[in-house]
């Protein structure tokens, strides 16, 4: 197996949108230097996709069931699998309610020190609707995490996607218009409102549902 030598100096947090972290710019330095990182941001804004590039397509994924699957069979085993111990990279989506379960909060710590000491990637996923995933990470050593702040585009960035999008589907441009004022704004409701305004010229297809052709 290829350990990574990860570099340790300050804690680092970095912000920005989806598109800035799917290889459209190089990667900020710290992001591949550092053996865990967290995603942070509200639904839609592509954390899980993000987590994809990052870890890469060989990537083992857990969701919060997963993760809870794999969190029963520590308990009865007394360890961690052999493969989430040793897999190169790691997605751990939305571990939820850390804070009212020290035990399950302890033991995925047991899980990150191990692959950390291995030179092992893991990216964590925040949920917000399942709590803070900070009582995992508050322990790290100052130089194993980065996390990163997801957010929504605005200004001209929105007015990219949304024109993009439309080129996307094929339709006439027209179908973006007035989309920059959405509220919320989010890439799913730009794309449920796109098929919306389709569906009413009677060309959609119908076998299209909008969270398929959203693109970030």
């Amino acid at each position: 197996m290829t350990r990574r030598s990860y570099s340790c100096s300050r804690p680092a947090f970095l912000t920005g949108t989806s598109a800035e972290y799917l290889g459209r710019r190089p990667l900020p330095g710290v992001l591949c230097g550092r053996p865990n990182v967290v995603l942070l941001g509200p639904p839609g804004c592509g954390k899980t996709t993000v987590a994809w590039f990052i870890a890469g397509p060989e990537a083992l994924y857990l969701d919060k069931h997963g993760t809870q699957n794999a969190l029963v069979a520590h308990v009865r085993r007394g360890s961690w699998s052999t493969r989430l111990s040793t897999t190169p990279a790691l997605i751990l989506d939305g571990p939820v309610w850390l804070s009212h379960r020290p035990a399950a909060v302890d033991a995925l710590r047991d899980l990150l020190d191990v692959r950390e000491a291995a030179g092992l990637r893991t990216v964590l996923i925040q949920d917000p609707r399942g709590g803070s995933v900070y009582p995992l990470i508050s322990e790290r050593s100052p130089g194993s995490t980065v996390l990163v702040g997801l957010r929504f585009p605005e200004g001209r960035s929105r007015k990219r996607f949304v024109r993009a999008h439309v080129a996307d589907l094929g339709v006439d441009p027209a179908f973006g218009y007035g989309l920059l004022s959405l509220n919320p704004w989010t890439y799913q409701r730009v794309a449920e409102e796109v098929h919306r305004r389709i569906r009413l010229q009677g060309n959609a297809p119908t076998d299209t549902d909008p969270a398929d052709i959203v693109s970030v």
